[in-house]
């Protein structure tokens, strides 16, 4: 049996979408389904991506040269902001079954299995259909599998470690000043930063268990923090990620929903700095995100697909 991933990757979308697509294509692998993950993007794969069959191809503007890559795939997962409704029909009529990740109901997505692993998603009203199935919810977050093993995690009195995570867009806006005021609230502790570049996520699971709190962009990156347990202040970066910070907000991971242009951005920033700096309030973060990610999406999502065509 054949899978195909079809994503996108690039400076202004950052790489949320191909970490998860690596990461079920990971999922894929060890069930014994030969996967192949299809980028459309110009960004060169990072080479701390765990990928044996990794493919730099515009796949959106030369759909008919997907099937000249290999044969026929049983499967083709979809995960784009950038792909039409016309293109998702014409996707649709290659595979046995088609599946479609998606993070605030982009469109009226053709027949197969949509996927949206956001918190609290299934309050999200999709358009019912009896040809479709809908898989929503924290159970189906998508986590790389270097953060399935859940350990314990400590929780100093002070803040001696910070990591502050700035993901590929609107990223030269926002992270200057989030370190000023990390800076002015937190003289004394040590101040990680990664801005727009790709670790091995190893090195990255350990950068987050290390690490006090943490402050993050509102994509993939926040539901690796919640798989950590690591308390973390979260922005929003791009309109897909609404219903994420929504969800965490709600489930009280996250103290504020913040913006990177919001007007109070300020007052939010430093409201929530002052509620990550009190110790139980940091406990209570790390236990909400280990219970909300419990770092098996991906594999649910592949015994559900397997379930489907076999």
């Amino acid at each position: 049996m054949k899978a195909f991933i079809l994503t996108e990757s690039s400076s202004s979308l950052g790489l949320g979408h191909l970490v998860r697509c690596t990461a079920l294509a990971y999922a894929f692998n060890k069930m014994g389904i030969s996967t192949k993950i299809i980028v459309k993007g110009g960004l060169k794969p990072p080479s701390g991506i765990r990928a044996n069959n990794l493919f730099t191809f515009d796949w959106i503007n030369s759909l008919d040269n997907i099937i000249k890559r290999g044969n026929k795939p049983d499967i083709i997962v979809v995960d784009s902001y950038l792909a039409s409704q016309n293109v998702y029909q014409k996707i649709a009529s290659i595979p046995r079954l088609t599946v479609y990740i998606d993070d605030y109901n982009r469109l009226n997505y053709p027949d197969g299995i949509v996927i949206n692993g956001t918190v609290d998603a299934e309050k999200i009203r999709y358009p019912k259909s009896t040809s479709k199935k809908y898989l929503l919810g924290e159970k189906y977050i998508i986590i790389r599998d270097e953060f399935q093993k859940q350990k314990a995690k400590k929780n100093p009195d002070e803040i001696d470690s910070i990591l502050l995570l700035s993901g590929g867009t609107n990223q030269k806006e926002i992270a200057p000043k989030m370190l000023k005021y990390i800076e002015n609230y937190f003289p004394y502790a040590k101040k990680e930063v990664v801005i727009n570049k790709f670790i091995k996520a190893s090195q990255l699971r350990d950068m987050m268990y290390h690490s006090d709190f943490a402050v993050s962009t509102a994509g993939q990156t926040l539901n690796e923090l919640a798989a950590t347990g690591t308390p973390t202040i979260a922005i929003g970066v791009a309109d897909n990620q609404a219903f994420n910070l929504k969800g965490y907000h709600q489930a009280k991971f996250i103290k504020n929903i913040i913006w990177w242009n919001d007007n109070n951005f300020k007052k939010k920033f430093i409201d929530s700095l002052h509620d990550i700096k009190d110790k139980e309030s940091r406990k209570r973060k790390s236990v909400i995100g280990k219970k909300l990610v419990d770092s098996q999406g991906a594999s649910r999502i592949v015994k559900y697909i397997l379930s489907r065509i076999t």
